[in-house]
């Protein structure tokens, strides 16, 4: 899947978290294809951070990578842009369905 800006904000150990970069969600396993050929295996999430902030502090280079190690720190990161990108998927379906809803309903009174 085609990776995705994201802006996320997060709490993590008592600090406020603003982490800015580029998201793409897992792919899962596809063990067969429908034809029963072989599957592929999915692909892990990522998440390509390109600013944080800590507190309203933003944090340098060596901060960020300090704190990319802390494994615990990185899964309150990825929860939060999964959860983001789920919120977004969740809203353009909201709005697809309105808008056909409206198109429906033009058509239904121009009859």
């Amino acid at each position: 899947m085609k990776p995705s800006d994201i802006s996320v904000e997060f709490s993590y150990d008592g600090t406020e978290y603003l982490v800015e970069g580029k998201y793409s969600p897992a792919t899962p396993d596809v063990h067969y294809l429908r034809n029963g050929d072989p599957g592929q295996p999915g692909d892990p999430a990522e998440f390509e951070v390109h600013y944080i902030a800590a507190d309203d502090k933003v944090l340098s280079n060596d901060e960020i990578d300090k704190l990319c190690e802390n494994e615990k720190w990185l899964d309150a990161a990825y929860e939060a842009a999964g959860d983001s990108m789920a919120s977004r998927a969740e809203d353009a379906a909201e709005a697809r369905a309105d808008e056909i809803r409206e198109e429906r309903d033009e058509r239904r009174s121009g009859l």
